[in-house]
């Protein structure tokens, strides 16, 4: 038997599911849905696949299918759907559907993120700035380097993995220039206040040809407020490292995929939203190709009094 799972979706007590599959040609041919042991029987549509006929031969247009099904839902249940495939005579057990989409959506960013490390790791003592360090998740990262590397955490608040307390819109007054060969930060982008600022101060203390890896958001929930301001598609990252602020964007993604639904959808002209597709992560690796040509003055602690949550 042969299959594709496109699209696995988990909403409020819902699975939404789209694919391809063999069985479905059979006449007794089904998919059940799975949750902790208890098998549920979906509403299924049979969806053409015209593509699937070009690569496996005449009937296998017949084989896609559209899926829901509602489920008892609980704490964590949306790690733990599985699906049944069966033709009729033989079933076949997909235990976790949503993690074979997943790594599917995020091949490209997983293999940029890969090769930022595979780069750290042949270096020889490199120098490391992480920006936004702060074990505040329970995230410390710290042991991603090499013991060899040369490892600095900054961050705008004390804690835990913070070497140097700062705000990354004035990081050339507390670290050296022309010093790091990698910086690296995570969810961090959407709470600075002037990210094109931080490029031209990342530049000041990155070594020329200095490789960056920054991941950030392009559809995420407003969080720690006030001092949530951006979210970043892959193609925004172009705007913020350019030849102006002396980077070239060596690769840009997006992963993760996510369904924005309005909260209220009476007149409302954003219900097409459903059927798009946002992403909750958005990365780019940068090179530094030169000095910046930019400079800017403006300081963020005049124009907004609060301080980020601690």
């Amino acid at each position: 038997m042969a299959y594709a799972i496109d699209r696995l979706e988990t909403f409020r007590s819902h699975v939404f599911c789209e694919g391809w599959f063999s069985g479905l040609a059979e006449r007794r041919g089904s998919i059940s849905v799975m949750l902790d042991g208890k098998r549920y029987q979906p509403v299924i549509t049979a969806v053409n696949r015209p593509d699937v006929a070009a690569a496996f031969g005449r009937g296998a247009e017949k084989w896609g299918f559209r899926l829901s099904c509602r489920i008892d839902a609980r704490d964590g249940w949306y790690g733990r759907i599985g699906l049944i495939l069966s033709d009729g005579k033989t079933e076949l057990r997909v235990d976790d559907p949503a993690r074979e989409v997943l790594n599917a959506d995020c091949a490209e960013s997983s293999a940029a993120e890969a090769a930022f490390f595979e780069s750290v790791r042949a270096a020889d003592n490199p120098a490391i700035l992480e920006i936004g360090s702060r074990a505040r998740s329970g995230n410390n990262r710290r042991a991603l380097f090499p013991a060899s590397a040369s490892y600095v955490g900054f961050d705008i608040v004390a804690g835990e993995n913070v070497d140097i307390v700062g705000d990354a819109h004035f990081l050339s007054q507390t670290l050296p220039a022309n010093h790091f060969d990698y910086i690296y930060t995570i969810s961090t982008f959407e709470h600075l206040m002037m990210p094109w600022k931080v490029a031209v101060e990342m530049n000041k203390v990155m070594k020329t040809g200095g490789i960056g890896f920054i991941q950030s958001h392009q559809s995420w929930p407003v969080h720690d407020a006030p001092w949530d301001f951006y979210r970043f598609s892959k193609f925004g990252w172009h705007g913020i490292f350019n030849q102006f602020t002396g980077f070239e964007v060596v690769t840009s993604a997006q992963s993760n995929p996510a369904a924005i639904i309005p909260q209220t959808q009476i007149d409302n002209p954003a219900t097409f939203l459903e059927n798009e597709t946002g992403y909750l992560a958005s990365m780019c690796v940068i090179k530094k190709v030169a000095p910046c040509n930019l400079s800017w003055d403006a300081d963020p602690g005049t124009i907004m009094k609060t301080a980020y949550p601690g």
